[in-house]
């Protein structure tokens, strides 16, 4: 896997506010064989599944969106696939 933390944006709401974005910062994520269509369908099918949005070829997931806890089943997913 390749990850690189970067500055990025994350929208509020699910989009119920589509002009209101919060600055934060994002995990850049990409796979050495999978495209990130794969990759993201991949981390879906897990249990628990993960859920991340694709952008530049890439899976891009917010940290801001985990709960306490979430931060070993999310390394789990990834573990998994390499």
């Amino acid at each position: 896997l390749q990850v690189e933390v970067e500055p990025g944006q994350s929208q509020p709401g699910s989009g119920s506010a589509p002009t209101v974005f919060l600055p934060s910062f994002v995990v850049r994520v990409r796979h050495r064989s999978l495209g990130a269509a794969a990759l993201a369908l991949a981390l879906r099918r897990r249990t628990p599944p993960v859920f991340a949005r694709i952008q530049d070829g890439a899976v891009l997931l917010d940290p801001r969106t985990l709960l306490p806890g979430d931060d070993a089943a999310l390394v789990a997913a990834f573990a998994a696939l390499v």
